[in-house]
């Protein structure tokens, strides 16, 4: 036998074995991929079934003093915006700034942000989405949509951090029992 033929020969089972191996390994390779996938969906599905989500919706006009000589929002307006929201979501579900103080606590502050996506200007309705994300940390966290009511574009996210203090100015290291208790009767924990 010449040797190129023989040199093809060698090459085919080579390419033969090669073949047969490397589809071997994409189909283990897509088992395992879609497997990971399979369970990254259920867990998924357990967070979304599992975690109640709390969020108010309120709706206020832009009012003249808001805006600049362009009749778009001044930037720092957008965090009244989201106290608005915050005060909104207090009333609404039973945790505003009034039941706190009661309770023995300011809330402060203490982080926040915000993105300007679209302007509001002067005569638009803006619809602040307030949602609370539940920690387990003593603090309140909540995030903001603002949208834009004629088109529901969104004009601006953001998210704020409150911690406890209590009445002498101290910072609270644990959640306080009125707001434990507050998460139980909204089925949070």
């Amino acid at each position: 036998m010449p040797a190129t033929s023989q040199n093809n020969q060698i090459y085919s089972r080579i390419q033969t074995l090669m073949h047969s191996r490397i589809n071997t390994f994409l189909k283990k390779f897509h088992f395992v991929a879609f497997t990971l996938y399979f369970c990254r969906q259920i867990m998924n599905r357990k967070k979304a079934t599992s975690a109640k989500t709390l969020f108010t919706t309120t709706q206020i006009p832009v009012r003249f003093s808001e805006v600049d000589s362009l009749k778009v929002v001044w930037h720092g307006h957008y965090y009244k915006y989201f106290e608005d929201g915050r005060e909104a979501f207090g009333h609404e579900h039973g945790i505003d700034y009034l039941t706190v103080f009661e309770q023995g606590f300011v809330i402060p502050i203490v982080k926040s942000s915000c993105e300007h996506k679209n302007p509001l200007e002067y005569g638009d309705e803006a619809i602040i989405e307030t949602t609370y994300v539940d920690t387990r940390a003593a603090k309140i966290q909540f995030t903001y949509k603002i949208f834009r009511a004629s088109d529901k574009k969104l004009a601006a996210t953001g998210a704020t951090t409150q911690v406890f203090l209590d009445r002498d100015g101290q910072l609270v290291l644990n959640t306080p029992e009125s707001v434990e208790a507050w998460k139980k009767k909204w089925k949070l924990i």
